[in-house]
């Protein structure tokens, strides 16, 4: 009995023990957890007192630190603001030299000189009349700002070209360029003689060509049979035509070289030859007649079109302006052995 309870006492003693180690391992634990929460009590303390310090600042003082901070910014604004000063005076003298540049007689002299040959070149050359007189107008202003009386008889004689060129019946080339382009871009869809491009589409022939109502006499069993045999067969009367079958290159071709012959009549109406403008729209006409389908009405509105245009005349008899361009170096060499004339 007493080893019973001895060895009862040790295991109580045992346990004892356990429970105190584990209990002193988490004091300890918790313990140590307290001093490091104790060492930044300091630290928090200086921070609450900093914030503190800051909330009890003045109003002056913290629009001294916003402007601290500002000052950067308002320190480039000045910078650009004299720069953006510095530039303007920059461009006023430059305003006012070329202000004396173009009221230079010479430098208005030499550009009324290019303006004059420039319009003599584009009416001589390109048969641009209006291209002429814009050029004639601008030179007759620059000679009025002169006001030299030196220059008024060239200004005279620029007053009777333009009047001249006015006169000129005007000629509406940009419509016949539109109206060719269209067509360009419509070739792909004129009807070939032998139908349009893609596969022909064939209709299913009748079973019989009998009619199916049996109580019809023999003249109209026979009306109807020439009836169908009319639907059967479609006669198309083309003058010139191209008669052979075409493949599918060849009708590639066919619209190729249409469209060739449009770029062409495109380029004399550009061009102002009236002579190879008619030529060209004049093949255009006969390409069509022959091997494209004139019962189509495109096709008949589009040979209405260049039958009227064959009409179209291009050129006119343009006056002579060269008189203008030898006024204006005469004048040149005159003002070039006398001093200006002051402006009034």
């Amino acid at each position: 009995m007493l080893n019973q309870r001895g060895y009862t006492f040790l295991l109580f003693l045992l346990l004892l023990l356990t429970g105190s180690a584990t209990l002193s391992y988490y004091l300890w634990g918790e313990l140590q957890q307290l001093r490091e929460q104790t060492r930044n009590l300091p630290q928090i303390h200086q921070q609450l007192t900093e914030l503190q310090t800051k909330f009890k600042a003045s109003p002056e003082q913290q629009i001294q630190v916003i402007n601290q901070k500002f000052q950067p910014l308002q320190d480039e604004i000045k910078l650009l603001t004299k720069q953006q000063q510095q530039t303007e005076a920059n461009v006023a003298v430059l305003s006012h030299q070329v202000s004396q540049l173009i009221e230079n007689p010479d430098w208005v002299m030499a550009e009324v000189n290019y303006l004059v040959t420039l319009a003599h070149h584009r009416l001589t050359i390109a048969k641009d009349a209006s291209g002429a007189l814009l050029a004639l107008t601008a030179a007759d202003e620059r000679l009025r700002r002169l006001n030299n009386p030196t220059l008024d008889k060239i200004r005279v004689q620029l007053g009777k070209d333009m009047v001249n060129l006015r006169n000129l019946a005007p000629i509406d080339v940009e419509s016949l360029v539109t109206r060719l382009a269209n067509y360009v871009a419509q070739t792909d869809n004129f009807m070939l003689l032998q139908g349009k491009f893609s596969e022909p589409v064939t209709t299913a022939a009748p079973k019989s060509l009998l009619a199916e109502d049996k109580n019809l006499d023999w003249q109209g069993q026979l009306a109807h049979i020439g009836a169908a045999l009319q639907n059967l067969v479609i006669i198309r009367y083309n003058e010139n035509a191209e008669t052979g079958k075409l493949s599918v290159n060849q009708r590639f071709y066919v619209r190729e070289n249409l469209r060739l012959k449009l770029e062409m009549a495109r380029l004399a109406a550009y061009r102002r030859d009236s002579q190879s403008f008619t030529v060209a729209v004049k093949s255009v006409g006969d390409w069509l007649n022959r091997y494209f389908d004139q019962q189509d009405k495109t096709i008949q509105a589009v040979l209405q079109d260049l039958a009227e245009m064959q009409k179209t005349v291009l050129t006119q008899p343009l006056p002579d302006i060269s008189e203008s361009l030898r006024s204006l170096q005469r004048a040149s060499v005159i003002l070039s052995e006398t001093p200006n004339v002051p402006k009034e």
